[in-house]
């Protein structure tokens, strides 16, 4: 098998050609025959001097690579939509969102088993976009409008959509900045959009420290799942890139384990002393963003709005 590799050697967001290195770790987390070619490289995350934005400078230019990443599992994906770990993160996006719009159309990229559908549903009439077979099909089984579709290619006519909501997705996409404009184009005028993302600098302290005490073995990318890699400056101006304007922007809440799901594979002492942890680990860093005037969260969103064609 000859391995194929898309080298990118300048920032999609800003087009600035001066990149350093961050961190340098090597792929090797997934076991599968049609991902091995690809994972005994070396990865280097850089990022762009000019607006920050950070990203793995060598990535597989394979489609067979990507469906094999986000292919179905024999999983149970019902966990996730029963279970989900993000309902505090819906929480906040839901609270965003209805302090401009209360009613019309939603679009969530990247669904899922529709938790988040499930969430806005009383609100808007909602539509979710899935790679994943298993989870499109749980969503679909539940009452969900859920489309297979690249975000790149979404099968909807010009401005349809009231609200946009892209939740930890864009880290994963080849080309943020050709998703910022179908997401565009797809919006009505006045149109709202929310986007969640890991901030990638913290992301980078906190898995230094991991790895240094030996508590993980993982690392930034995930064998080429976190290609592309937010800071706030880095999220504004791929907001600022096309025709739109921003509303708000922040820290998002954490991911947690849920408390309620009884077969969890760790225990109710660890879920509890481990939500503990993320929780004063956020509140901490959010009163030093306050203090120090720095970046600290380790997730960020905006909401932005669109404002012309």
């Amino acid at each position: 098998m000859i391995t194929q590799w898309n080298f990118r050697d300048h920032c999609l967001v800003c087009g600035g050609n001066e990149l350093k290195i961050i961190r340098t770790e090597k792929n090797s987390l997934i076991e599968n025959d049609i991902l091995k070619p690809y994972l005994q490289k070396d990865s280097s995350l850089v990022s762009c001097k000019q607006c920050h934005m950070a990203f793995v400078q060598s990535i597989p230019n394979d489609d067979q690579f990507y469906a094999s990443i986000y292919a179905g599992s024999n999983r149970d994906v019902s966990i996730d939509f029963k279970y989900s770990g993000k309902l505090a993160i819906f929480d906040q996006i839901k609270t965003s969102l209805l302090k401009y719009n209360t009613s019309g159309t939603l679009l969530d990229i990247g669904t899922g088993t529709g938790a988040f559908l499930n969430q806005m549903k009383t609100h808007f009439k909602t539509t979710g976009v899935e790679l994943g077979s298993s989870a499109r099909e749980y969503a679909r089984s539940i009452g969900f409008e859920v489309f297979e579709a690249p975000v790149g290619k979404l099968p909807f006519p010009a401005e349809s959509y009231d609200v946009v909501t892209i939740i930890d997705v864009l880290e994963h996409l080849p080309d943020p900045t050709a998703a910022m404009s179908e997401i565009h184009r797809v919006l009505k005028i006045g149109g709202l959009l929310y986007i969640k993302v890991p901030n990638y600098k913290m992301q980078v302290t906190k898995q230094n420290i991991l790895n240094f005490l030996k508590l993980s073995k993982e690392g930034m990318m995930g064998d080429y799942i976190h290609i592309n890699h937010f800071c706030p400056k880095s999220l504004s101006a791929l907001a600022n890139h096309r025709g739109f304007e921003i509303l708000e922007s922040g820290f998002s809440k954490s991911e947690l384990w849920n408390l309620k799901w009884q077969e969890a594979p760790r225990p109710l002492f660890y879920r509890i002393l481990r939500n503990i942890l993320v929780q004063t680990t956020s509140v901490f860093l959010e009163i030093g963003s306050f203090i120090f005037r720095k970046d600290l969260g380790l997730n960020i969103y905006i909401l932005i709005r669109k404002v012309n064609k």
